[in-house]
């Protein structure tokens, strides 16, 4: 009888944490693609049995395969072959075995080691139910059972990826997105705040604080430096540019005199009117020679023509004068959202206001315009440069496989690649950072870590937006490695903007 050999998928996204096993059954007619069979989901939330048809391991770069054992054809039924697609219905005896072993539940201590011995079950996770699974393979006489040896084998030590979660403030924190307000525009900033903020006396008392505010916070969270940067919109919502530069002028001095007064705990970035490409690298080589500055913050376009319906993006040539002056300087630009205006609001936002900002419009605008970047061959014409993303990358690390799978297999054969000469994992791995912003999800950030890397990842709250205890507190406790922790939380900052010592620098 005809028989199959059938795989173990272990799939580390980052060294410290547990492996993701699976089981790959490959098809008859392409041994390349098959069915993944696993428990997907995390001990916190429970598992649940999926079937992922049409799959193929050697796309993904963090699978490893392991052969097992034979199946007989027979008791096999391979899915057409098509689109990958994800079901939970069994087909063949193999799939129908899966269902008859129950996935681990929500787990009420999921810190405690691993262990799959029937009656002395401590935590279960996708290992131990696809050990179970292998078992019942063989105690169903589908598979022999040297396959339980193997699968032995190559699972992660018990406490392995366990007992992660920090018990201690880490100090010397270094935040990089945080936000403050001129005090004479203090009536703005309130009415303004009324779209952010359920209290708007005390976000507009916090954003005009350079002071006791921030540092008693700071204090006690263990943040050591805050880089300070003017809160959106900003100089990108004055569409006179005249009125533009001005005012940018009068907000980096400002700044800059509150820096002084405390040089170990904040630093700053410029901000610039974006109106003329060689304005602003005239004032970004001010800000940074004259004033110490550490880059610009820069929220997105910039609004333009007679009544400010235009945007100014600067992902064209004509912004290489910029770019390059950031290179030379040596500075990173942090690229910020701003709020839809114009036609774009009136067509897109007017009748789904409750979507503007974090929820969807910040991330839609600042990821087109980096992408635009990218295509337009920004970063091959500047390749030192470097571009921050709040809020963990704007949502494009969770489309990475699907945007890299088009520009390189679909958009470079159409032309893409007389201007976008390198793949968009090697652009996040060059040219582009993201920060940690107003999303802490330790979730989101394993995610995050695994595509992009924590090189390229940076701390940061959001504030006032955000508070100094949600970011710090749940930062302080994730699970990670501490490499990774002083990466994100302060080392990666530390290289990227060359600094000297400051408070707790080297806690």
């Amino acid at each position: 009888m005809a028989t199959r050999t059938i795989y173990l998928i272990s799939a580390h996204n980052t060294s410290f944490q547990r492996a993701h096993f699976s089981i790959f059954v490959p098809s008859a007619t392409n041994p390349d693609r098959g069915t993944k069979i696993h428990a997907v989901g995390a001990p916190m939330a429970g598992y649940v049995l999926e079937f992922k048809r049409n799959y193929n391991p050697s796309l993904e770069p963090h699978d490893q395969t392991f052969p097992i054992g034979q199946i007989h054809s027979p008791d096999i039924v391979d899915s057409p072959d098509a689109a990958p697609f994800i079901d939970s219905t069994p087909r063949g005896k193999i799939e129908l075995a899966a269902t008859q072993v129950p996935t681990p539940g929500i787990n009420q201590n999921f810190m405690a080691p691993v262990n799959d011995v029937v009656f002395l079950i401590t935590n279960k996770r996708c290992q131990e139910w696809t050990m179970e699974y292998v078992r019942h393979l063989v105690a169903r006489g589908l598979i022999d059972d040297e396959a339980i040896e193997i699968f032995q084998s190559k699972r992660d030590p018990p406490t392995h990826g366990i007992g992660l979660r920090s018990t201690t403030k880490m100090l010397g924190k270094i935040a990089l997105e945080e936000a403050f307000a001129l005090p004479r525009f203090r009536e703005k900033t309130k009415w303004w705040a009324g779209m952010f903020a359920t209290d708007t006396e005390k976000h507009t008392a916090e954003i005009n604080d350079v002071g006791p505010i921030r540092l008693d916070f700071a204090e006690r969270h263990g943040v050591g430096l805050q880089i300070l940067s003017y809160t959106a919109p900003g100089v990108q919502d004055i569409w006179d540019a005249k009125d533009a530069q001005a005012l940018a002028v009068e907000i980096n001095d400002y700044i800059a005199e509150k820096v002084k007064a405390h040089p170990d705990r904040f630093a700053a970035f410029a901000t610039l009117s974006m109106h003329d490409p060689q304005e602003a690298a005239t004032e970004l080589r001010r800000c940074v020679t004259q004033h110490g500055f550490l880059g610009a913050l820069v929220n997105d376009t910039q609004r333009a023509g007679a009544d400010g319906d235009d945007m100014i993006f600067y992902d064209n040539e004509k912004w290489d004068v910029f770019w390059a002056t950031c290179t030379e300087l040596d500075v990173p630009l942090y690229l910020h959202p701003r709020n839809p205006t114009g036609t774009i609001y009136d067509k897109l936002w007017a009748d789904r206001k409750w979507l503007i900002g974090p929820p969807l419009s910040f991330a839609q605008g600042v990821s087109l315009h980096v992408l635009g970047m990218v295509t337009n061959g920004v970063f091959d014409r500047n390749p030192k440069l470097q571009v921050i993303l709040g809020h963990l990358g704007e949502h494009i690390p969770f489309d990475m496989w699907r945007i890299n799978h088009w520009f390189e297999d679909r958009k470079k054969m159409l032309g893409l690649g007389e201007t976008c000469k390198r793949t968009i994992r090697e652009y996040f791995a060059e040219n582009l950072w993201i920060t940690t912003s107003g999303h802490f999800s330790t979730t989101t950030l394993n995610f995050c870590m695994a595509e992009v890397g924590a090189d390229r990842i940076l701390f940061s709250i959001d504030y006032p937006f955000e508070t100094f205890a949600d970011a710090c507190d749940w930062f302080d406790s994730a699970e990670m490695s501490n490499t990774d922790r002083l990466k994100i939380g302060r080392e990666n900052a530390k290289k990227l903007f060359k600094l000297g010592a400051y408070k707790d620098s080297t806690a």
